[in-house]
């Protein structure tokens, strides 16, 4: 019964390996601050954009791209202005294929002609001194804000996510159950000797929840070390989406114990050492509907 419960901890595991990827790749970009996309009426040269970009105190990314999909993001990223925190030179991923440059905008060997860019700035006072003056040499800049990727809550319990975590907490919740029918001569013995009805729920679910967890780290273990060596700056964004998930089936777990609680109460000591025979037929029949909902059913 126990290796259920192993299954749902690799599980959640490989679900926070999966995001992880969904979100490390669309963090392609040095990004801490609101991005402005602009698009001009007409090109402006790269050297009068550079003279713009350090009056008005701001950093411009151009951006050659190459290639892009998932795991495989091929471009060189030019700075204007770039500020102290922007690490020039080939970009570390945790993607082998990825092969993202960032360099400098010298301004010696070319004066090229450009007509879409964007700023990365959270002071929208010195974006409007740059239109500003963009109007005064009669480019006429037209300006789409978005705000940078960051991992939050609302990303990871987003409407594409409900369904797993619907499926996830319907799976536990079967299996908890059946595993409480699985354990009732164990719960009648416990309350016989004294044991409360509370402390027996939680005891229960504290090792199913200490083996899921256990079982979860054959896999999270060896990702976050692959993660240390490729892209270290990635670490804490995998150990919050892992710790997170864990946090939300630490909390089906405790409600569970809390309900359990309420199931050992009635739970007849004597007749559940007694009838065996028929705990045992009703924890088949438990098991078979909890097995028949999880995902490694239909991929056997």
């Amino acid at each position: 019964m126990k290796k259920i419960f192993n299954g749902i901890g690799l599980l959640v595991a490989v679900f926070s390996i999966f995001f992880f990827l969904l979100v490390a790749d669309k963090m392609v970009y040095h990004n801490s601050e609101t991005v402005y996309d602009i698009e001009l009426s007409q090109s402006i040269s790269s050297n009068l954009l550079n003279d713009i970009a350090n009056d008005t105190n701001l950093t411009i990314r151009l951006v050659e791209l190459k290639n892009s999909s998932f795991g495989k993001n091929e471009l060189d990223v030019t700075f204007i202005n770039p500020d102290s925190t922007i690490k020039l030179g080939k970009q570390s991923s945790i993607f082998p294929e990825n092969d993202i440059t960032y360099e400098v905008y010298d301004g010696k060997n070319e004066d090229k002609m450009i007509k879409f860019f964007t700023i990365q700035s959270n002071n929208e006072e010195n974006i409007t001194n740059l239109t500003n003056i963009l109007d005064e040499y009669d480019y006429v800049a037209t300006v789409s804000k978005s705000k940078p990727l960051n991992f939050n809550l609302g990303v990871l319990f987003s409407p594409l996510n409900l369904e797993f975590f619907f499926l996830l907490t319907l799976l536990t919740l079967l299996s908890i159950a059946t595993y409480y029918v699985h354990r009732l001569k164990e719960i009648g013995i416990k309350k016989l000797h004294g044991w409360s009805n509370r402390k027996i729920s939680f005891q229960l679910l504290l090792n199913l929840s200490i083996h899921s967890y256990v079982s979860s780290l054959i896999l999270a273990i060896p990702f976050i070390m692959y993660i240390m060596v490729n892209d270290v700056s990635k670490i804490l964004l995998y150990i919050r989406i892992y710790s997170l998930l864990f946090l939300f089936l630490g909390i089906v777990f405790f409600i569970s114990a809390l309900v359990g609680t309420l199931y050992i109460y009635k739970v007849n000591q004597v007749g559940a050492i007694k009838n065996k025979k028929i705990i045992k037929c009703c924890s088949i029949v438990y098991l078979h509907l909890s097995l028949r909902l999880s995902p490694y059913y239909y991929f056997q």
